[in-house]
């Protein structure tokens, strides 16, 4: 049979939940590196006493980490593609992820108690580790795009990288210094905040906290899908701290 046109009616239902993925992933991320940089905006303030307030933020965050990190897994994205289209499984994720980060950002009861502010010197060069932290971040993505172009729409959409398309196993660029240099620059982020508040340093704990469970849970998806290969570069090249080695790991 004939391909289906694009402009054919069945095929706008996938387009316009692409574009919504698209659309709900670039603000949603866009406005979490605001939130990182300027602290909460406590749009939906709530009548609950500090401590109140720091639990409902704890419940957002586990939510949160429910959710990404489930359906990042290979296993969830089987059992998804099983129920709708496998074109449409990445799509689905990023709205999903999309709109639930942006309920962790209406919904954070916050600036709380300030416990400690950075002046000077000291404010400026906390302010340069969010700077670095954006130079990390694109730099990586630029080298992944460069080592296989279909990572473009992944990276587009934050979305899981799909199981059954074979990706090259990445060690140039920031790869070569660190296994997860994105990891790395977002726990740069998150400390990036030359402002203390009680609200905050619970952020940075649980979110830093997160990130180590979430390097964790992808290297045991990565050596599944490479192997051998993997676990090789696991030896040469540290996990998110580029100390003691890196820099002489080459493309795989």
């Amino acid at each position: 049979m004939p391909e289906t046109p694009i402009h054919s009616p069945r095929k706008w239902p996938g387009a316009l939940l692409a574009a919504l993925a698209v659309v709900l992933s670039v603000v949603s991320l866009a406005w979490f590196g605001l939130f990182m940089l300027l602290g909460a905006f406590d749009l939906v303030p709530l009548d609950l006493s500090e401590p109140a307030r720091l639990a409902a933020n704890l419940l957002l965050s586990v939510v949160f980490f429910i959710q990404h990190s489930g359906m990042i897994r290979e296993s969830f994205q089987r059992w998804l593609a099983a129920r709708v289209s496998r074109e449409h499984t990445k799509s689905v994720y990023g709205v999903v992820s999309g709109a639930f980060l942006i309920a962790v950002i209406i919904l954070w009861q916050g600036p709380l108690t300030e416990v400690w502010a950075a002046r000077g010197a000291l404010y400026w060069a906390i302010r340069g580790l969010f700077g670095l932290a954006l130079a990390i971040f694109g730099w990586s993505a630029l080298t992944m795009i460069r080592a296989d172009a279909s990572t473009l729409r992944t990276l587009a959409l934050a979305q899981p990288v799909d199981m059954a398309t074979k990706h090259p196993l990445i060690s140039s660029g920031p790869y070569g210094w660190v296994r997860h240099p994105q990891y790395l620059a977002a726990l740069l982020m998150i400390w990036s905040g030359p402002v203390l508040t009680t609200d905050r340093i619970a952020f940075n704990v649980i979110w830093s906290a997160w990130v180590v469970v979430a390097v964790r849970l992808e290297e045991r998806d990565l050596v599944r899908r490479h192997g051998q290969a993997y676990r090789d570069y696991q030896t040469r090249v540290p996990m998110l701290l580029p100390l003691g080695r890196g820099g002489g790991a080459k493309s795989e």
